[in-house]
């Protein structure tokens, strides 16, 4: 095989893997955004995620003209965290949730 059809199959094969990777992400992502979140009334969602996972608020802040707010559960060590939008009737859903919480208030240090 010559260098220009080895470069041409190389690229070939390249080209296919990003392909296939792109579907991956794109399906898995399609997946993630049909699942049905986790929504209850505030003192239910934040009893279970006391009992389950030990978090507690740590961060919260009203979103524009006071529509809904926001509050970060998180362990006392920063382990996990989970953000919570809450709206004005009181009802709760569970947005996003991930580890290494980091607590960036005044006096608390930089993350780096």
């Amino acid at each position: 095989m010559d260098g220009e059809s080895r470069r041409f199959w190389i690229a070939f094969g390249i080209l296919l893997s990003t392909l296939a990777i792109c579907t991956i992400v794109t399906l898995t992502m399609t997946i993630r955004a049909h699942a049905e979140p986790l929504c209850a009334d505030y003192k239910t969602l934040q009893a279970a995620l006391l009992e389950k996972f030990h978090e507690v608020p740590s961060a919260a802040g009203l979103a524009a003209k006071g529509k809904a707010a926001y509050t970060v559960f998180s362990t006392p060590d920063g382990a996990g965290w989970t953000l919570v939008i809450v709206g004005v009737t009181g009802n709760s859903c569970v947005i996003a949730t991930g580890d290494h919480w980091v607590d960036l208030s005044v006096g608390k240090g930089d993350p780096t």
